[in-house]
């Protein structure tokens, strides 16, 4: 009973702080059916509704895979608006009237969603894209949803993970002390995080009210996209623009002022909640992120200890997280039909936030898929995992493209929730000031502006393949939060390329 109140608690304690998830949204199952891959916790394949396990995970996979090809058909997508044809050469005709296009956009949501959120967020992009007009912009969607709610993370945190492993057991008797052990360490962090945030603060505010760059970060990222942009579009080593920032004096001057009035609510729930609780349920997040390709039953012995013949074939098992198994059925179903002479398959991957993180390692192991287009949002990724997965996937794939999506630098460090009364920023700035410790720049989050650009660099072996986009701000427009780009026309190439729109 106590362990309920507890969790009761910390439930109500971490969704009203920690971005907590929108109000429900009904969801009809014949919408989304055959357009959602969803994963539990552990990384097993689940009915997206019911949340019970898919009894032939295979056999469910391979359907959605079928449907989606008669999908992708009924899309009629022209090959004079497609991108190249990434199949090996000489397995097409060259004439591009003589094959047809099976154009797939896998989408990977990011952090702080419940199973809800997620379906809800799917179900509204497919009807966007079903009612999409534009023969370049035609996809047919299949969305990945997995569980990353702050109140079952937290939990999972205080009374199941220990050391990156499940232990029920010592979770039951050990959760008190991690819980007092979190509080105090953002209470004993608390002087230096103030500090260190105080600088920040007045940093950001001479950036949004005098256009000062007071940090040098902030001077590094001006002075290189200066550079850039001061020579002629066909000579700039970098496709990189960034939209205006407009939200006007009174706008400022109003947050400027719920700013100042929320302050002591932003010095507590800075030392309880993100330095305390929040390191925890990141954890854990990134914890799910792995199980969807490795579970954690693929490391527990336990069941078969006493059966040496599985224990000897444990040695040689696949992977056996969900989205491990959808693309080792997606990559045998595309090997299959490339038998076909008259149909080339092209694939977008979208990931957001913690989603790029997801796609990283897809991009990792499965590099022989056809894969024209990497679109990140927001990427809670580092800069570090990015350069290892995508480089490489960019240099044995010339004609795939690499799209990093951002919001404005001023609007990322200015983002506000929970009625103002925690500290500003969105997820990817609590990632780098609270949630992790980067020993160097490249263990920065991607997805901010001002760390992406710093980086160009690390790309520069792939640099033609390699574009960038910081969104504007106006008074209404969109992605102004973290959570925005999940509201905007990811499908369209007008949103990935740097000459297309700067605000929705």
């Amino acid at each position: 009973m106590k362990d309920n109140r507890l969790k009761a608690f910390i439930g109500i304690l971490t969704t009203s702080l920690l971005l907590c998830s929108c109000a429900a949204i009904n969801v009809d199952p014949a919408r989304i059916e055959g357009h959602v891959i969803a994963i539990d916790a552990l990384g097993d394949l689940i009915d997206p509704l019911s949340r019970e396990p898919i009894p032939d995970p295979p056999g469910f996979v391979r359907a959605i895979l079928n449907r989606a090809d008669a999908g992708m058909d009924e899309l009629n997508i022209d090959a004079n608006h497609a991108d190249p044809c990434p199949c090996p050469p000489g397995s097409h005709p060259e004439d591009k009237g003589s094959y047809k296009v099976r154009r797939l956009l896998l989408s990977v949501h990011g952090g702080l969603n419940t199973a809800r959120d997620s379906l809800g967020n799917a179900s509204v992009t497919l009807d966007g894209m079903k009612r999409e007009t534009n023969p370049v912009d035609k996809h047919y969607p299949i969305f990945f949803t997995w569980p990353t709610g702050p109140l079952d993370t937290y939990g999972e945190h205080l009374f199941t993970l220990r050391q990156g492993e499940r232990q029920n057991t010592r979770g039951m008797f050990t959760w008190p002390v991690i819980f007092v052990v979190d509080i105090l360490k953002g209470l004993v962090d608390a002087p230096r995080s103030w500090i260190v945030t105080g600088f920040h603060d007045v940093g950001v505010g001479a950036k949004v009210g005098f256009d000062w760059d007071l940090l040098p970060s902030w001077k590094n990222a001006d002075a290189l996209y200066q550079t850039i942009q001061q020579r002629p579009p066909d000579q700039r080593p970098y496709q990189v623009e960034l939209g205006d920032y407009r939200r006007g004096w009174l706008e400022q001057t109003r947050r400027l002022g719920a700013y100042l009035l929320t302050l002591p609510s932003k010095i507590v729930t800075q030392s309880v909640v993100l330095d305390g609780m929040g390191q925890g349920a990141w954890e854990s997040m990134l914890h799910r992120t792995y199980n969807v390709f490795r579970s954690p039953e693929e490391f527990d012995l336990g069941p078969i200890r006493d059966r040496p013949e599985l224990v000897a074939a444990s040695l040689e098992r696949k992977a056996s997280g969900a989205a491990a198994l959808f693309l080792r059925c997606l990559q045998e179903h595309i090997d299959n039909e490339r038998m076909n002479r008259n149909v080339c398959y092209q694939i977008t991957l979208v990931g957001h936030s913690m989603g790029a993180i997801v796609l990283n390692e897809a991009l990792r192991v499965h590099q022989k898929l056809p894969i024209t287009r990497i679109v990140y949002m927001g990427a809670a990724s580092s800069i570090r995992q990015t350069e290892n997965s995508v480089v490489p996937f960019l240099k044995q794939n010339k004609n795939a493209k690499f799209h990093n999506l951002t919001l404005h630098p001023v609007a990322e460090v200015d983002e506000t929730n929970t009625l103002d009364l925690v500290p500003r920023g969105s997820l990817l700035v609590w990632i780098d000031g609270w949630y992790t410790t980067p020993t160097n720049h490249t263990e920065r989050r991607l997805g901010i502006w001002v760390n992406a650009i710093q980086a160009l660099h690390v790309f520069e072996s792939v640099r033609g393949q390699v574009t960038m986009k910081g969104f504007g701000v106006r008074p209404d427009s969109k992605p102004q939060k973290h959570g925005d780009f999940n509201d905007c026309p990811y499908w369209k190439r007008d949103f990935w390329n740097p000459d297309g729109q700067m605000y929705y």
